[in-house]
């Protein structure tokens, strides 16, 4: 199946999903797809392709699928618990069943599989959706057994797929032994956070290793926690009404630019708020150009290029409120 950019070997889904004998080897392709498409992902699908899917089965994404397989699951594990730890004490089965079903040991059993990289669904996205999706294809094999085909013996099919399909008896040994399952899982980054306010030039982001955390044995995220890069304010309105006509620091600037350029009425030198003790010029669109540090005394150092470089940038005389 391939939708914009998007494709899915289903014979080899197939073959990881035990879905190549009967009854299961007549699902359709685009019904097993369906597992695979996350709602943020169903945006992707062309037009006709969503007009099929909502013909056929009224849905164009896994929500409703994995909200079935969830409550399959849930009984999955609850009888295989029963039949094979009868003698356990029903605290300690909840227990069990708890962590069986968890999301992290889900994605891990999907990743197992390789399984994960057969979504649809944006870059980087949440790793929860992947054990959603484990989840989905339950729920689109126990729907096909009952409502496509009208087995009645659903449950005990897909009861008996899922234990051969995804190890059952080794998850629940694991489980009793260790209170875990035996898995690695390597951390995945989470989305960049927004930048955040320029404060002194410069903005950064961050991310966590948290998409998933590192399961146990696992590696940690290669690479920065947080970026940075350079930034400048935009001038607020109050901003633009404190000039610096008064200030001692406001004349010794301008002095020295008039005295070497001539360009008494081509500049507007403002105060901006978040920078107390600085000059700043501002391009004509209400930009910052450039933020200077500068002191009585280092003024007439400044050097020739960054004069150069405000005299180019500044406002021409009839934008000037000089």
């Amino acid at each position: 199946m391939s939708y914009s950019g998007w494709k899915l070997d289903m014979k080899k889904i197939r073959r990881k999903l035990n879905l190549t004998d009967e009854p299961y080897k007549f699902i359709s392709d685009d019904l097993l797809s369906l597992a695979f498409i996350s709602k943020s992902g169903s945006s992707q699908l062309d037009s006709r392709t969503i007009a099929e899917y909502l013909d056929k089965y009224g849905r164009t994404d896994y929500e409703h699928f994995e909200f079935l397989g969830d409550a399959i699951l849930e009984l999955i594990v609850t009888q295989f618990l029963s039949e094979h730890l009868p003698d356990k004490n029903p605290y300690y089965q909840s227990k069990y069943r708890e962590t069986i079903v968890q999301n992290i040991v889900l994605y891990c059993k999907m990743q197992a599989k390789n399984l994960c990289s057969s979504i649809l669904a944006p870059d980087n996205y949440p790793w929860k959706i992947c054990a959603d999706v484990h989840e989905s294809i339950i729920g689109v094999i126990y729907y096909y057994l009952t409502s496509v085909i009208h087995r009645t013996d659903a449950f005990d099919l897909i009861y008996h797929w899922y234990i051969k399909t995804w190890d059952l008896k080794s998850t629940v040994d694991s489980v009793v032994l260790t209170g875990n399952i035996s898995c690695t899982i390597d951390g995945r980054y989470g989305q960049w956070s927004s930048w955040s306010s320029c404060d002194h030039g410069r903005q950064i982001r961050t991310r966590k290793c948290d998409n998933p955390y590192p399961w146990p044995g696992g590696k940690q995220c290669p690479g920065p926690l947080e970026e940075s890069r350079p930034c400048v304010s935009s001038v607020e309105s109050s901003d633009r009404e404190l000039f610096l006509s008064s200030s001692p620091l406001f004349s010794s600037f301008r002095s020295f630019l008039s005295n070497r350029y001539s360009y008494t009425s081509r500049y507007r030198l403002l105060e901006d708020k978040s920078y107390r003790g600085h000059i700043i010029i501002y391009n004509p669109s209400g930009q910052i150009d450039n933020i200077y540090t500068a002191t009585s005394s280092s003024i007439s150092h400044l050097p020739d290029l960054l004069i150069n470089q405000v005299i180019s940038h500044l406002p021409d005389s009839s934008s000037s409120t000089e």
